[in-house]
């Protein structure tokens, strides 16, 4: 009896401090998970999806990175979002850009000297949005050739966007009524270029990215966009971004 009674208290025992060692596990994994879902919080309150930055690249960004999710893909208002990009002392080579952006810097486009801006605009959208080319300003399909089109068709989160380039840029001071005029004009073709693509390239949002030769032209595009009626500007989404340092091959 007293074997007995002797094994069964050691067994009482173990099984206590196997019953308190599962007890303190789980407050450790609690913790743990209070602590990831707080850095999941704070990601998501801070509007980054990569609180690392943009992704590295041809010239130092800074601003507006990692913003778009469901609550601009889902809405039908517009935005505007403004970031920059410093060139520095560098000179511009298309090898120093990413596949996309070099594919778009290597080959024509419908015309003009904007390739280049094309190409930065999807070097912003790359490292800063996670964005995927998929076809050039030649390569996507129209119902009507001769109807408006869209400069690069890319994939953000696994959505169709089709991007229109322009730049905030004239000889001498950037004014609000050039602003304004140019913002017009392109948020005017939005529509009509995603109605008049293809059934298979069609996007289901359009962009706008602004490239703007310096913050003073940028602040303008701003007010511009603020004073704006609703019916102008749709749903579109803005990309604003200023350039700066060695730019020139921009312009």
């Amino acid at each position: 009896m007293r074997k007995n009674a002797l094994y069964i208290g050691l067994l009482a025992v173990c099984l206590l401090a196997a019953c308190g060692g599962e007890k303190e596990k789980g407050n450790e994994n609690n913790a743990a998970d209070k602590q990831a879902d707080a850095k999941t919080d704070a990601k998501t309150d801070s509007g980054n999806k990569d609180p690392d930055g943009p992704l590295a690249g041809f010239g130092t960004i800074s601003g507006s990175c990692w913003v778009l999710d469901d609550e601009e893909w889902l809405s039908d208002k517009p935005f505007l979002f403004r970031n920059s990009i410093d060139f520095g002392t560098a000179e511009y080579d298309p090898a120093l850009l990413s596949s996309g952006g070099n594919y778009i810097a290597t080959h024509d486009n419908a015309g003009g000297s904007s390739v280049e801006s094309e190409a930065i605009a999807f070097e912003m959208l790359y490292r800063c949005e996670g964005a995927e080319f998929l076809k050039g300003e030649n390569e996507v399909a129209y119902q009507d050739d001769g109807g408006k089109i869209t400069d690069i068709l890319v994939k953000i989160d696994n959505r169709k966007v089709g991007v229109s380039v322009t730049r905030a840029y004239v000889p001498g001071a950037y004014t609000l009524e050039d602003a304004t005029r140019i913002l017009k004009k392109k948020l005017a073709d939005l529509p009509l270029s995603m109605a008049n693509a293809a059934s298979f390239d069609r996007w289901e949002r359009s962009m706008l990215s602004v490239i703007a030769v310096d913050d003073a032209a940028a602040d303008q595009i701003e007010a511009a966009f603020a004073q704006l009626s609703a019916d102008i500007k749709g749903d579109a989404i803005i990309m604003l971004t200023v350039s700066n340092g060695n730019d020139d091959f921009i312009y």
